[in-house]
């Protein structure tokens, strides 16, 4: 069993209370589905108060990307004791089950985000970075990877987004809804049906959602994950 938990966006105090409450539950690992806010001030915090349990967490679109290049060069990296960054693309297997895990998605609100080069005084999680977007390589290391028993993702799959979420959504952001092409969750798409369409967990957007073997973790959400793929709130 194994614990997953939605965006913190930097807050490591909520990483240690799901640890702590994954631990209570008996589960193996916590595994966290991007938007960590991962910044140097994320690995001195872990550094300084470590996790009760291994800390498994991707990258999503609100990251310190500079940050992340020069700790991890974009694979799988012990950052602190206990918490661990995992690249784009890679599988690993965590209390006996085979993840494939898929960081990165793409922003909406990046009309309003500068680049490095437009304010290089600004923390770099607060920054746009081109890097948010998920390439064709790091889809296909994850789709030529074999067979996994859950997917791992910052950003739902496209269809999914488009049945559950009305294109005001995106208005609200000054994007027009028939122009917008999200390259992100068109890769998580297409990498999850070359693996046969298992069972995928991510979050990204805000809200709760179930929705044909995919689960949409709202901000701060912890859920337990049996083995039978079975995800429920957890009680504790």
């Amino acid at each position: 069993m194994i614990m997953l938990l939605g965006d913190v966006h930097g807050d490591w105090d909520v990483v240690v209370r799901a640890s702590d409450q994954a631990k209570r539950a008996g589960a193996a690992a916590l595994v966290q589905v991007g938007d960590f806010g991962w910044s140097a001030t994320i690995e001195r915090l872990a550094r300084a108060k470590p996790p009760t349990i291994p800390v498994y967490a991707i990258d999503g679109n609100h990251e310190d990307f500079g940050w992340l290049a020069e700790r991890t060069r974009g694979w799988t990296t012990e950052v602190a004791p206990g918490l661990t960054f995992v690249g784009r693309g890679d599988v690993r297997t965590i209390a006996g089950i085979r993840i494939g895990f898929l960081g990165g998605a793409e922003s909406v609100d990046k009309k309003w985000r500068r680049t490095r080069l437009q304010a290089p005084d600004i923390a770099g999680e607060f920054l746009w970075w081109p890097e948010e977007r998920i390439t064709a390589e790091q889809a296909a290391r994850l789709r030529d990877a074999g067979r996994v028993d859950l997917l791992v993702t910052h950003s739902p799959p496209d269809t999914v987004i488009r049945r559950q979420f009305p294109p005001s959504g995106l208005r609200m952001f000054d994007i027009d809804p028939a122009a917008w092409i999200d390259v992100s969750a068109c890769a998580v798409e297409l990498v999850r049906a070359a693996l046969g369409n298992p069972p995928l967990v991510c979050g990204h957007m805000r809200g709760h959602v179930t929705d044909d073997g995919v689960t949409i973790l709202d901000i701060n959400e912890a859920v337990l994950l049996k083995r039978d793929f079975v995800v429920r709130p957890d009680a504790a």
